[in-house]
């Protein structure tokens, strides 16, 4: 009687193993002698593995001193495509996470190089969003302004204010559309701290009057159209003032 392979059961091979892997494990060294060996061994092409064989060569966590025991246990034969193929895979797992790290701190130093009112905004959107989330999330905050590449990061890097009202102007639109349950009122004045410099430490905190007409003052210089400023958001300006005064 045919055996039946057990159901739910995946089989591997190490050619599906190699297909599966990053384009770019191709340019680590000795990857072409690793491919090799498999090419000159028709028996190693032709053997079969369970999933959490294939796990730990995809992974590549076995270290050389344990070879002999995985290899007994999964019936492979010794051959030096595998710990060849250890070592690049963890070579290149090692140059991709040293990679991570390097962007991570480039991010973290153009990050810091940003306004500190636009730092405290970021935080207080996410707690914004979080409030109304379902799940205490934060989905558009994350797609829409979270930085996870240098491209954004030198982006953010270069804004002025008349940028982040722009652009956090787009986000509070991406707010609207996602949740409809927040009242308009609240996401104009979530907006109108951020036009008039004015960041609350809290969402149950409001500016006081003399900080916000003060604000207003100092920027309607830069902005007003009588002075070669940009009437549009001027016209903000006088919008947020106006708005946070009744508030106060």
């Amino acid at each position: 009687m045919k055996r039946r392979r057990p159901a739910g059961r995946n089989i591997y091979s190490v050619t599906y193993l190699l297909d599966k892997q990053p384009k770019s494990l191709s340019k680590q060294k000795h990857y072409l002698l690793m491919v090799s060996y498999l090419q000159n061994a028709p028996r190693l092409g032709g053997i079969r593995f369970n999933r959490r064989c294939y796990s730990l060569l995809n992974d590549a966590v076995i270290k050389p001193e344990h070879l002999d025991n995985f290899y007994k246990t999964y019936r492979l034969p010794k051959n030096p495509f595998f710990p060849l193929f250890f070592m690049v895979k963890r070579n290149y797992l090692m140059e991709r996470e040293y990679k991570k790290l390097e962007r991570k701190k480039y991010i973290d130093i153009k990050m810091k190089s940003i306004p500190s009112y636009v730092q405290r905004y970021f935080a207080l959107l996410l707690r914004f969003e979080q409030k109304y989330n379902s799940a205490g999330n934060h989905p558009v905050f994350k797609e829409n302004i979270s930085v996870t590449t240098k491209k954004r990061a030198d982006e953010y890097s270069k804004f002025d204010h008349a940028d982040w009202i722009d652009f956090f102007g787009m986000y509070i639109s991406s707010l609207t559309k996602y949740y409809k349950r927040i009242p308009s009122e609240n996401l104009d004045r979530i907006y109108a701290y951020l036009i008039l410099n004015s960041i609350p430490d809290s969402l149950s905190e409001t500016p006081d009057s003399a900080k916000i007409k003060n604000r207003y003052r100092n920027y309607s210089k830069v902005y007003h159209p009588d002075r070669g400023g940009h009437p549009e958001l001027f016209i903000k300006l006088k919008w947020a003032r106006d708005l946070l005064l009744e508030k106060t």
